[in-house]
Formats: structure tokens, C-alpha cells, sequence
């Protein structure tokens, strides 16, 4: 990503370098400039807190919110003073004062040091045409982690301006007011879109909350239905356990039994044998 100070050399250059690549002879507004020009270059007059070494520190007149209805608070009837400017959210700003360039001044505004510092990124810094008249417009986005106070009389742009050795050709002239209620209709007044996101957030907890309030009782009932069930399969399996430990032993019993009577019929036999051959036995004797 290239750095702001980066796109500050470049813009600077591309002025001092003409289109045949040569150097424009040309002067840097001094704090001293400045304060010479103090009574004409703005409206109201530039105050002295407003000038730096090098450059001019413009204020905030008027807040716009993107979004806003006509002549709701924040639209283009009813500017605010004061706004608190959310973590991604989009504000238009206009100068309090007005700029006056003559034909042969040329500027460059971009945010100041401790403004971008705290996360507020401007989206249209750049040069303003020699002969501009009016005020200045910025769109502004919160890229930190922590509201952005926004208040009247703020220093939020920082004002470069050069002198060149003439007058052009075909100076600005009076600048439109670009403020309108279709432009704010037009800007996003939530960049990063992280209201619809933290919404679609809650929305997706609170379905999984409604989810697991329906579901853990369903899962719990399961679960019981689950435990009998394998409760009375082993109860079933220790009863044929059982069952087929009785027939088990039923059927030894039966076969004692049998062997008993066979035991007994073999020595019913055992005295028969021995009553007919009683008579030859004594003979013998």
C-alpha cells in the first residue's frame, strides 16, 4: 500500500514538473505567507492557531451524514455541529471557512498528522485549482477501533498552497455546493458495513440459541429412550442367560434320570439270571 506521505511527494512533484518535464518556477506559502495573506485568502480571516510552519489548517463547519434525510438532523437542511463518527462509519465535512485562490495560486489539501493518526482516513485529498472560491468538501471514514468526535470548529484539513510564476489561463472560478441530498443517498454511510454485520451476527446466535434450547431436550429425550432401550436389552439378555443356564441343567437332570432307570432295569436282570441258576449252584455242592 502506498503511504500517504508517498502520495504527497508525488502530488507536489507533479506540479513543479510541466507537461515538456520541466520545473515551474514556483513559491511555497511560508507562516509568514500566510499571515500576510491572512484577511483575503479566507473567509473568515485565517487565525493564528491556524497556521503552521508551512500550511494552513482549515476547520469543520458543517457535518453531513450519509444516509440522512433532506431535514432530518445530519441532512442537507440540517447539518450537524457534532458527531460522534462510529468504527467504519462515513461522514461529508465542509470547511467553516471559505477559500479564496487567485489565478496564480494553486493548493493541496490532505488530513493533518494527529487527525489520520486516530484512524480517520480522507478519501478525496488533492489539489485545489488556481482561482477556486468557496468551501472546501471532504469525505471522511473511521478506519480506528474507537468512535471519532467530530465538532464544529475542529481542525481537520491541512491546506497547501503554492504560488506560480503567473496567471493561468482559465481559473475555477466560484465552486458549487456539491452537497445534495442525493449524494448523500449515494455514500455509504456505513463503509465497512459492520452494522448489517453485527446484526447478521446476532441473528445467526440467536438461531443457534433457539437451536440448541429445542434441541437439547430433544437430544436428552433421545438419550433416555436410547438407556431403556439398552437397559432392557441387557436385562433381556441376562433372563436368556439365565433361561439357557436351567435348560442346560434341566438337561442333565434328565439324562441322570435315564441312566438311573437303566441301571435299574439292568439289575432286575442281573436277578432274574441269578434266581434260575440257583438250583444248579446247590447240585454242585
Amino acid at each position: 500500500m502506498v503511504s500517504l506521505e508517498r502520495l504527497r511527494l508525488w502530488a507536489l512533484l507533479a506540479i513543479f514538473i510541466n507537461q515538456n518535464n520541466k520545473f515551474i518556477p514556483m513559491k511555497l506559502f511560508k507562516d509568514t505567507d500566510y499571515a500576510a495573506a491572512a484577511s483575503t485568502l479566507t473567509a473568515p480571516p485565517i487565525e493564528v492557531n491556524q497556521i503552521k510552519a508551512a500550511s494552513l489548517n482549515l476547520k469543520v463547519g458543517k457535518i453531513y451524514v450519509p444516509g440522512t434525510k433532506k431535514d432530518d438532523l445530519g441532512g442537507v437542511s440540517s447539518p450537524r455541529t457534532v458527531f460522534s463518527l462510529e468504527q467504519g462509519a462515513t461522514a461529508v465535512l465542509k470547511t467553516s471557512q471559505e477559500v479564496s485562490l487567485s489565478a496564480r495560486q494553486v493548493g493541496i489539501m490532505f488530513p493533518p498528522n494527529h487527525v489520520s493518526l486516530k484512524g480517520l482516513l480522507m478519501t478525496n485529498p488533492g489539489h485545489v485549482d488556481p482561482g477556486y472560491k468557496g468551501h472546501l468538501h471532504v469525505t471522511v471514514i473511521n478506519m480506528g477501533s474507537e468512535p471519532y468526535e467530530l465538532r464544529l470548529d475542529d481542525q481537520i484539513v491541512r491546506l497547501m498552497i503554492f504560488e506560480l510564476d503567473g496567471d493561468v489561463e482559465k481559473p475555477y472560478g466560484v465552486g458549487s455546493d456539491p452537497i445534495t441530498e442525493q449524494l448523500l443517498s449515494k455514500l455509504s454511510f456505513d463503509f465497512f458495513d459492520i452494522s448489517a454485520r453485527i446484526k447478521s451476527e446476532v441473528e445467526r446466535q440467536e438461531r443457534k440459541t433457539k437451536l440448541l434450547q429445542v434441541g437439547v431436550p430433544v437430544f436428552v429425550a433421545l438419550l433416555g429412550v436410547a438407556g431403556t432401550f439398552l437397559l432392557g436389552y441387557n436385562q433381556f439378555g441376562e433372563r436368556l442367560a439365565k433361561l439357557e443356564a436351567l435348560s442346560s441343567v434341566g438337561g442333565i437332570n434328565k439324562m441322570v434320570d435315564q441312566t438311573k432307570a437303566d441301571l435299574q432295569r439292568v439289575s432286575q436282570r442281573l436277578d432274574n439270571v441269578e434266581k434260575q441258576t440257583a438250583p444248579y449252584s446247590k447240585g454242585r455242592k
